[in-house]
């Protein structure tokens, strides 16, 4: 009994692919330095971005006090806090980034829960201007205080 053909397999040409082939390009040190360099270049209009950001999000919250959160305020939370963590981290704001992921992490809970106090989302984005590139650094004792508290507060809407 023979075997079965072996089927072959054909690759469509791409342009891509062929690049990837020809001789040429940017060394890697040289592009990791340009890439740092065009991030460098853009550290002031992010630090306004988060800036931005910081105020949309107290709007939101503002706009709510003495109600509920809606769904539709809590999904503008979440993408503004989006914002800041992505520019955080690409920045190295880490302090900024572990309370702005705390504010998503309370966003999140609200979002499952019939009550959805405005008050929660402010404390919250409070803490985040503290940590503002901008804004004279907490000593790590406070800035410890200051993560534990919005900890009680993501605890209590957990449980």
């Amino acid at each position: 009994m023979s075997s079965p053909p072996k089927a072959k397999m054909r690759m469509p040409a791409n342009r891509l692919g062929e690049m990837t082939e020809e001789p040429g390009g940017v060394d890697r040190d040289d592009a990791l330095s340009a890439a740092g360099g065009s991030l460098e270049a853009l550290r002031e209009e992010s630090i306004n971005g988060i800036e931005a950001a910081f105020k949309e999000i107290e709007n939101v919250a503002r706009s709510s006090l003495g109600a509920d959160l809606s769904a539709e305020d809590l999904n503008s939370v979440l993408q503004l806090t989006d914002r800041i963590i992505t520019l955080a981290g690409t920045y190295g704001f880490d302090l900024l980034g572990t309370v702005a992921r705390s504010l998503g992490d309370l966003t999140n809970l609200l979002m499952e829960r019939p009550k959805r106090p405005a008050g929660a989302i402010l404390v919250h984005i409070h803490a985040a201007q503290l940590f503002s590139p901008r804004a004279e650094a907490p000593s790590t004792g406070k800035a410890r205080e200051l993560l534990a508290e919005l900890r009680k507060v993501i605890e209590h809407f957990d449980g």
